[in-house]
């Protein structure tokens, strides 16, 4: 998945490391934020409810003067209460986690530290919230790796406030592995409705449209994309992934001044993220790499480094 650590404003463009036909493929984005948005969300969201529900369920069972009213309070009462406890368990397991993936995602060294710390508070294997976070830090070195890890987890076992984070990143990575029929069925099920916050449904809009327009349903990912806007500041930390799928979009729309336009903002961030578009070795559309070819001619510093390889060229003949 693709760095999500950027800003909204337009940056200059780093320097490529390498020759444009093998700029590196961006890493999966960050969905650990988003997986730990989710039940905190439902307890702010849920919180304010059940309690009003309560106070008049009560007064209602004073004012019957019913002790079966009155048992059913009690009864209804401790079930609320075993909620807000487990809620409150989750939304301090996903801090633990959370934690332990900023020690160790800035190096390789920290990610292995990260990862060993995942692997000892979870030796089974089991615990889903412990997996994905596995799978996000084992992904910035080996994709394949993180597919194995999540294509263990059963979702339908998984606690439903992350259900839609594993089916996100599993068919994320399948995008970036240009992969996307495998990735079809799993963004057919996300439900991004059901997102709590700004950065989650922008992050599972992403995958979904990105998947819809490279299997066929490019109005939808249209409309999906319409309703989100990249640079709107709520959406900060996924603006590079939702700019990746409004190219891919706009490309399947037929429109490539739009795609284009899109592959110069993702230049702007950094000139690497066009390596999905214009690597060779991309089973992307032919005409969607040439874009990308295109756009990175544009950028300085790849008409310095294509003028001194001539001038190599030529001292050689």
């Amino acid at each position: 998945m693709a760095e999500t650590k950027t800003t909204t404003k337009a940056t200059p463009s780093k320097a490529p490391s390498a020759k444009p036909s093998s700029l590196a493929k961006p890493t999966p984005m960050d969905l650990a934020d988003a997986a730990a948005a989710a039940p905190a969300g439902l307890q702010k969201r849920n919180l304010y409810i059940l309690g009003g529900a309560l106070v008049l369920l009560w007064i209602t069972a004073f004012a019957s003067g019913s002790k079966i009213v009155v048992g059913i309070a009690v009864v209804l009462t401790l079930a609320v209460g075993g909620l807000l406890l487990w809620v409150w368990r989750w939304v301090q397991k996903q801090r633990n986690v959370l934690e332990i993936i900023k020690e160790g995602a800035s190096s390789k060294e920290g990610r292995a530290a990260a990862i060993a710390k995942l692997d000892a508070q979870d030796a089974k294997g089991t615990d889903v919230v412990s997996q994905l976070a596995k799978a996000q830090l084992v992904a910035q070195d080996d994709p394949d790796g993180a597919l194995e890890i999540l294509e263990r987890i059963d979702i339908a076992k998984a606690p439903a406030p992350i259900q839609d984070e594993v089916r996100a990143m599993r068919a994320q990575l399948y995008l970036v592995k240009d992969r996307p029929r495998d990735a079809r069925e799993l963004a057919d099920q996300i439900t991004i409705a059901n997102a709590s916050e700004a950065q989650q449904r922008g992050m599972l809009a992403a995958v979904v449209a990105e998947t819809w327009a490279r299997t066929g349903k490019v109005k939808e990912a249209v409309d999906l994309l319409a309703t989100i806007d990249p640079d709107n500041g709520d959406f900060e930390k996924v603006r590079v992934p939702l700019l990746m799928a409004r190219v891919f979009t706009a490309f399947a729309d037929g429109k490539k001044d739009k795609a284009k336009k899109d592959m110069r903002a993702l230049m702007d961030e950094n000139i690497n993220y066009l390596g999905r578009f214009a690597n060779p070795k991309a089973k992307i559309h032919p005409e969607l790499q040439k874009l990308a070819r295109e756009v990175l001619q544009t950028n300085p510093e790849v008409q310095k480094m294509a003028k001194k390889q001539n001038r190599a060229q030529r001292r050689m003949r």
